[in-house]
């Protein structure tokens, strides 16, 4: 399973040069105050972003979630919010629908990179910026590559696999998905901090456009192919207003 921080080039295995990296991070960051805590955002021209988390008494940093700023723009409706099992108040998954038209497509559960604002407002349509970090992914050179291919998603599908309770396991809800879909731009780009590279692209899929960050594939990613694998969800509010 692909690293998270690898996604967006901000993979650090000693844990002390990662501590040295949040700190110097943290310093150049832009902050937000919340009703639940203080959000210190880091963000490279790249798109790279890191989001550090602290309680309302702003006392330490308690989480440190990476992030992309990317194009992707999707209309959802907000349910709730569900609690982290761990503890963590800025690892609750918001849960949302993804509709076309008045027809529900499915249920989607999502982090938040500003989850120090509370939760996503219920009582009606957001708009939110998606990114999908790859975990486990393969990637076909076109449809019609992938359709020769005995599969069990469609070129375009989106199945909410962490909202799901393998064999009625007590399984906790995950910010995860398996995705499906058709590539539309693609960019290999270089985190300026780290100096680390990554891929980057827009993915077409059931209902939605959402932005994918990955670990460098072996070869760059082209428009046209298609990609299917195991995501993590990263979510943040969207003022086009604003």
């Amino acid at each position: 399973m692909a690293d998270h921080f690898a996604c967006v080039g901000l993979d650090v295995p000693e844990r002390d040069a990662f501590a040295h990296l949040v700190d110097d991070l943290s310093r150049a960051a832009s902050r937000s105050t919340g009703p639940a805590g203080i959000r210190a955002l880091w963000s490279d021209p790249s798109g790279a972003a890191l989001a550090l988390f602290s309680p309302p008494d702003g006392k330490g940093i308690t989480c440190a979630k990476p992030s992309f700023v990317g194009r992707s723009r999707l209309v959802v409706w907000p349910t709730t919010m569900v609690e982290d099992p761990r503890g963590c108040p800025f690892c609750a998954v918001a849960m949302v629908e993804v509709r076309e038209g008045d027809q529900l497509l499915y249920p989607l559960a999502i982090e938040l990179d500003d989850v120090q604002l509370g939760p996503l407002d219920t009582s009606g349509p957001v708009t939110v910026g998606i990114t999908a970090f790859g975990e486990s992914v393969e990637v076909w050179a076109g449809a019609s590559e992938y359709q020769a291919g005995e599969h069990l998603y469609a070129t375009q599908s989106l199945i909410p696999s962490g909202t799901f309770s393998p064999g009625g396991t007590d399984w906790p809800l995950r910010a995860e998905a398996i995705l499906t879909g058709v590539v539309t731009r693609a960019e290999r780009l270089t985190n300026g901090r780290t100096g680390a590279q990554f891929d980057q692209c827009q993915v077409d899929t059931l209902g939605a456009t959402v932005d994918v960050v990955l670990a460098p594939m072996e070869e760059p990613l082209r428009p046209g192919q298609v990609i299917q694998g195991t995501f993590w969800l990263v979510g943040r509010r969207i003022d086009d207003d604003a």
